[in-house]
């Protein structure tokens, strides 16, 4: 059935307001199974944090020693040729159209990234459900700009519900942010 795991949260952190302060606040806070984070200096101390909390840790812009894989943005061909490639272990890949999802996901993607961290976007939740209820390969799910905003994403049922610099801002929007998705989770599967 579609829909039946239980769903786990995702850091969109390599903003550059969002601190390695910010992130342990909210790995501390709940069940964060992954962060994707800068691939420059601030990044490799948030990759060793996210290692010592066992978080997968996903990073912008090329490799860092420690991380568990890239996170491919940009234009559709750089994404599809960042999955196909790619020796830095997994790749995740956004992706705006059911069509870039499936050549994303046939590619061996590791994940499908719909939405934008902070803009919330009902087209991009509807191809989560869509994603979610056909498909083997996880999608996270982004488009929180409000914690009101984190309850559609949990009802997408998408199997990670990504938080971006909109709600973690500094260690208590952090702590804030995981303990209202938490819930919203706990809600979700309560029905």
């Amino acid at each position: 059935m579609a829909n039946a795991h239980m769903q786990r949260l995702v850091l969109w952190a390599p903003a550059a307001e969002v601190t390695v302060d910010t992130v342990a606040a909210a790995i501390a806070a709940g069940d964060v199974a992954a962060a994707v984070l800068p691939g420059t200096n601030a990044g490799h101390e948030a990759v060793a944090l996210c290692q010592r909390e066992g978080v997968a840790a996903f990073v912008t812009d090329e490799p860092v020693a420690g991380a568990d894989g890239l996170h491919a943005a940009g234009e559709f061909a750089a994404r599809r040729t960042a999955v196909k490639a790619s020796k830095a272990g997994a790749v995740g890949a956004e992706a705006a159209t059911k069509h870039e999802a499936m050549e994303l996901g046939e590619a061996g993607a590791a994940y499908i990234w719909f939405g934008a961290p902070d803009v919330a976007d009902e087209a991009s939740r509807a191809l989560a459900t869509w994603w979610t209820a056909l498909f083997e390969v996880p999608a996270v799910v982004a488009g929180a700009a409000t914690l009101g905003d984190i309850d559609a994403l949990v009802g997408s049922g998408a199997e990670f519900v990504a938080l971006g610099p909109a709600l973690l801002t500094g260690p208590d929007g952090a702590r804030e942010a995981v303990l209202y998705a938490g819930a919203a989770i706990a809600a979700r599967v309560a029905a």
